[in-house]
């Protein structure tokens, strides 16, 4: 009797006790998805910034029919105007807000992926893992520009789903089913489309996963449903945005302008090293991008503690195969860190590292609430989780509580300086639409395309932003591609122009790169006082009117 009774007390004890976990656990993930909604709908009303801008303008040109590469410039990746263009479509606005809803949804979609993860095995991981990715992304997505829509956080998603689903269950022996080994191709096709340079990561992270399998003494054959389920997602991706290409846009036109633009041209201004894939390790104690790094460092020794028992349990005396396993292990641990690496090509510290950050964050998530299932050192694993645990609640902690947003520019993530902006743009925008009809075009030069979305009116011309780069490649263009803003000004010169001289990156006048074009503001245009406004000559009374009712005058362009 006393027994049935200690049985039935431990019982309801232990029933307590799950029951406190599941509240917690709800509690916990309640509270991270109302901060993830709070930080995200207040970045919605945040200030533009000139990247994303470029993206939001080019996906309304092309609904209006302009063909990316071909009569509409661009070198980013095709998925950026993708996914520019289909929210045009679907909400014909050129507002920040839906882009940037449209943007977090893709961190949405990758923590989704991280709850579905075949490595996790219970709802209480998947939850966990999915709150406390979206959270750490939107306290830190500022570090970033993380609210806008660009490469650099759609290659980060494309390459976390990719892990989530695909690669990472691969490495520690968990088979996904059809429709992950499908959805983790898909993403790693989708993440070369983001930008050319995660065609490396793409590459490279594959190629770890299958050294990983040969490490652990499984054939590879015993993959090959998985691999063909991977490679049909892909190829299906592929199509779907070559297919797009084919109708929007011009696919020879992607590789001269994407491809060739970007490593024969662009590189030139950049100062690439390659080696600073690999330097940039040096910041691993440096804020803000030593966070990401620690945790590409602290999954890899997990990895590298896991397989390397496993390389090893081989039976008694079979020294040959167990130093292949080795071999194998060390190769994939290698393609592995530097895949990951190469998720930040340029060593960006604050800018253009997104997808190791997103990534970064992913891999954190995941080892909260996971560890191998037959972990090789249990005391190994849990000072790497430990460490895990400290880099999750430091970064956000450090940046919030003791530096606020003072590592980043924090004009752009702010509302109170946002609604600055607008009131002090307000008067420049009631110019521009009092002086151009809405159907008709404005440009903006040499590259501030807020212009075209505050005043709602189109670019003139294809390239509706002449940068240093454009001019060099203009200077000797491949397979006939060139769209001159300068021979576009002759044929048809629209009224106004925003005329923002700005000296790219304190180095390029567009005197210099690019003369032509002050030459025509100088003598087709007026320039409107107090503004960076040109009026095309000969000025109309009505204009002269309008002007002067706002309170501007005319003048002679500057040289």
């Amino acid at each position: 009797m006393r027994f049935s009774e200690g049985n039935q007390h431990a019982r309801s004890q232990s029933a307590r006790m799950v029951g406190l976990r599941t509240a917690l656990t709800a509690v916990g993930a309640l509270t991270a998805i109302a901060v993830f909604v709070v930080l995200a709908a207040d970045s919605l009303g945040y200030w533009h910034w000139g990247d994303e801008d470029e993206k939001l303008v080019a996906g309304w040109m092309i609904a209006e029919g302009y063909r990316l590469y071909d009569t509409l410039f661009a070198h980013h990746g095709a998925l950026n105007y993708a996914l520019a263009h289909l929210a045009y479509l679907a909400t014909g606005s050129v507002q920040l807000a839906p882009y940037r809803i449209l943007q977090w949804g893709t961190v949405v979609l990758a923590g989704a992926a991280l709850a579905a993860s075949p490595l996790l095995s219970s709802w209480r991981q998947r939850v966990i893992a999915f709150s406390g990715f979206i959270v750490l992304v939107s306290l830190l997505g500022p570090l970033w520009y993380g609210h806008t829509l660009l490469y650099h956080s759609l290659g980060g998603v494309a390459i976390s789903i990719a892990l989530s689903l695909l690669l990472l269950p691969m490495m520690f022996a968990v088979k996904p089913s059809p429709v992950q080994a499908s959805l983790g191709g898909a993403a790693l096709s989708a993440a070369g489309f983001a930008a050319y340079p995660f065609a490396l990561p793409a590459v490279l992270l594959p190629a770890a996963a299958l050294a990983m399998v040969r490490a652990r003494g499984m054939p590879w054959r015993g993959w090959r449903p998985t691999l063909l389920q991977a490679t049909a997602g892909f190829g299906g991706f592929t199509l779907l945005m070559l297919l797009w290409l084919a109708r929007y846009g011009d696919i020879l036109g992607y590789a001269v302008y994407h491809f060739w633009l970007n490593q024969a041209v662009y590189a030139n201004f950049i100062d690439y090293d390659p080696a600073v894939v690999v330097t940039q390790l040096e910041k691993l104690f440096q804020s803000p991008l030593g966070w990401a790094l620690q945790a590409v460092v602290l999954f890899s020794l997990l990895l590298l503690v896991e397989v390397w028992a496993v390389a090893n349990q081989d039976g008694d005396g079979d020294l040959p195969r167990r130093h292949r396993r080795r071999l194998w292990l060390a190769a994939a641990w290698a393609l592995f860190v530097l895949g990951l690496l190469f998720l930040n090509p340029r060593g960006e510290v604050v800018y253009k590292n997104a997808a190791l950050w997103i990534v970064g964050l992913g891999l954190l998530s995941l080892l909260i609430v996971w560890t191998p299932r037959r972990p090789s050192n249990t005391t190994a694993v849990a000072i790497l989780r430990g460490l895990v645990l400290i880099v999750a609640i430091a970064a956000p902690t450090y940046l919030i509580g003791v530096k606020g947003w003072s590592d980043v520019d924090a004009r752009y993530v702010t509302r109170a300086h946002a609604e600055e902006k607008r009131t002090g743009y307000a008067q420049r925008i009631e110019l521009i639409q009092a002086l151009v009809p809405a159907n008709e075009p404005m440009l903006a030069m040499v590259f501030a395309p807020r212009w075209y979305l505050l005043a709602e009116r189109l670019p003139s011309s294809g390239a509706y932003y002449y940068l240093p780069w454009q001019a060099a490649y203009n200077r000797s263009p491949l397979l006939g591609y060139r769209i001159d803003p300068c021979a576009d000004l002759a044929a048809a010169p629209p009224k106004v122009i925003a005329w923002d001289r700005w000296r790219v990156w304190d180095r390029y006048d567009v005197a210099d790169y690019a003369p032509c074009l002050v030459e025509i503001m100088r003598q087709d245009y007026l320039a409107i006082t107090r503004t960076p406004l040109l009026l095309r000559k000969p000025v109309s009374d009505v204009d002269r009117g309008i002007v002067t009712e706002l309170g501007f005058d005319l003048m002679p362009v500057a040289d």
